[in-house]
């Protein structure tokens, strides 16, 4: 087994894997996290902007969660 671990640079360089097949079907992290949040989510998001504002609360931040459910 140790042959196997040295001819993986991968193991050898960082100690855990980089290298591997994608996610279950084909979800990309970066997928969920940089697309744009839905219509209707980005319609609520801007509303609650608003009344933050009036309330001296900045909102600078607009994307969708890292992970489903995630609170």
């Amino acid at each position: 087994k140790a042959d196997l671990y040295r001819k993986r640079p991968d193991l050898v360089n960082c100690g855990r894997t980089l290298i591997g097949k994608l996610p279950q079907r084909n979800q990309q992290a970066e997928l969920n996290y940089f697309a744009p949040p839905p219509g209707c989510v980005q319609k609520l998001l801007f509303n609650v902007q608003g009344v933050m504002l009036k309330l001296g609360v900045p909102m600078a931040v607009l994307h969708n969660e890292v992970a489903c459910a995630q609170h």
